[in-house]
């Protein structure tokens, strides 16, 4: 019983009621009772056990209902070093309509807080949770602040902290992170870790030169050892002026950093296309018939291979994650041989395959039914579909405000992705008139990514239009 072995359960009635029979006991009896010992054996409670739990339980759920913010914090700082939990929980807290922000050195602490911006109340990540990043480095960033005030860029902060605490790695998790975006006018992640050798340098020397006692040039007297370093120290110290990374590469950062995405997801700038290609969510499979055929838009996570027994070929299963949250997906033999390459690719993809029922425990009758997964057949990355099934690009311009050196720009960001699909410009006059313009073959373009950042940057979110 306390091993819940079904079977051996079984071979042990027949025994069981032959011991009754012998002790005079009605067979109906020891049938029901057999029958009531083998319920237990599946799962079962004593009364004060099962008091206890449901008090717990009952209290949680308050909770959860009238704190939510709260509770979702306490769960996040309990679960903070299981990457896969964490991630389920940030899906269900974004799910109820709360958000969850970036860690910021300035104002995180060392778990997951509450906290309030404008009249709401959200969830800030905590320092903690950044890979890499130790309770140490954490007493050393929080201490600094509390004592001398907000650090005020890359160059401040590391003049400030303990770098024994706080090395060079942890330094780059925290800007990969975006736990730096508040110390750069323009949030820009590339600059700062750029900076990260020449601050820590800086603050090396400042600290020899405290221990020695030497003056030095832009501090007159190096300031005893412990004392806040002055400001001047390192006001000879500017970031340089590279362009920030990519969006693609902000959120493989952040990934690699916090173990998901906070700031967006890769599927983010997929979205049309996902409703274009009728592609499901990753909670709308739950809701299919088992081996119906569907379309599920995600990223791979969570990825395993092996070989199988026959030694002819691999299979792998893994999850593909979207902005929703996840579904397992197998991929047998000869759907591996033939898309392991796009699976590997880090890009987001579409897949299609056949919904099958999730695995149950056998030997417990009363748990629910597992999540259902995926059969892979097909897989194809998503900017490859984009590029098949995009026949023309529309480029909407506020004809009002258009310069020169705009319209220069848009034609060198267009003559720079060459491709089959063709440019139509909508110039727009609020409350007066629209005009469309199909761009001559020379200007026909391959709708990347990184050509819709550019045209993003220069007329806004939304201002290219894929069909």
């Amino acid at each position: 019983m306390g091993k819940k072995k079904k079977e051996v359960m079984e071979k042990e009635k027949s025994k069981f009621l032959d011991g009754a029979q012998k002790k005079g006991v009605d067979p109906k009896v020891a049938d029901d009772t057999f029958e009531l010992m083998s319920k237990f054996a599946a799962y079962g409670f004593n009364k004060s056990h099962s008091a206890a739990y449901g008090l717990v339980t009952y209290q949680t759920a308050y909770l959860k209902h009238y704190f939510p913010e709260e509770f979702f914090a306490g769960t996040l700082s309990c679960d903070k070093e299981d990457t896969d939990k964490v991630v389920k929980s940030v899906a269900e807290v974004r799910g109820s309509g709360i958000d969850v922000l970036r860690p910021d050195v300035n104002l995180s602490l060392h778990d997951f807080s509450v906290v309030r911006e404008g009249k709401k109340k959200v969830i800030r990540f905590g320092l903690s949770a950044v890979k890499g990043v130790g309770e140490g480095a954490v007493d050393s960033i929080i201490g600094a602040r509390d004592k001398d005030g907000p650090f005020k860029d890359v160059f401040d902060f590391c003049l400030r902290i303990d770098l024994k605490r706080v090395n060079k790695k942890v330094l780059e998790a925290l800007v990969k992170s975006g736990a730096f975006d508040s110390l750069h006018p323009q949030g820009n992640r590339a600059a700062m870790l750029a900076a990260v050798d020449m601050a820590v340098e800086e603050a090396q020397k400042v600290a020899r030169e405290r221990e020695s006692g030497q003056g030095n040039l832009f501090g007159g007297f190096a300031a005893p050892v412990g004392a806040a370093a002055p400001a001047t120290q390192a006001a000879h110290l500017k970031y340089a002026d590279v362009d920030e990374f990519t969006p693609k590469m902000r959120l493989a950062f952040e990934k690699e950093s916090l173990g998901f995405y906070i700031t967006g997801h890769p599927l983010d700038r997929y979205q049309a296309d996902l409703k274009r290609f009728r592609a499901l969510k990753t909670i709308d499979v739950q809701e299919k018939e088992d081996w119906e055929e569907v379309q599920v838009g995600g990223i791979v996570s969570a990825y395993k291979e092996w070989p199988l027994k026959s030694g002819e070929g691999r299979m792998c299963v893994f999850s593909l994650e979207d902005t929703y949250g996840t579904v397992r997906v197998a991929c047998f033999a000869k759907a591996f041989a033939a898309f392991e390459q796009v699976l590997k690719s880090d890009e987001p993809i579409l897949i299609s395959g056949k919904v099958k029922p999730g695995r149950m425990d056998d030997s417990d009758e009363t748990a629910k039914a597992a999540p259902k997964e995926l059969n892979l057949a097909d897989a194809v990355p998503l900017f490859k579909l984009r590029a098949e099934k995009t026949k023309q690009m529309m480029v909407e311009l506020p004809a009002d405000t258009l310069t020169d050196e705009r319209i220069d720009a848009l034609k060198a960001a267009l003559e720079k992705y060459p491709g089959p699909v063709t440019t139509v410009l909508r110039l727009k006059v609020p409350m007066r008139s629209m005009t469309d313009c199909v761009l001559p073959s020379r200007f026909n373009v391959t709708p990347s990514d990184e050509l819709l950042v550019r045209i993003e940057k220069l007329f806004g979110a939304d201002a290219a239009r894929l069909r």
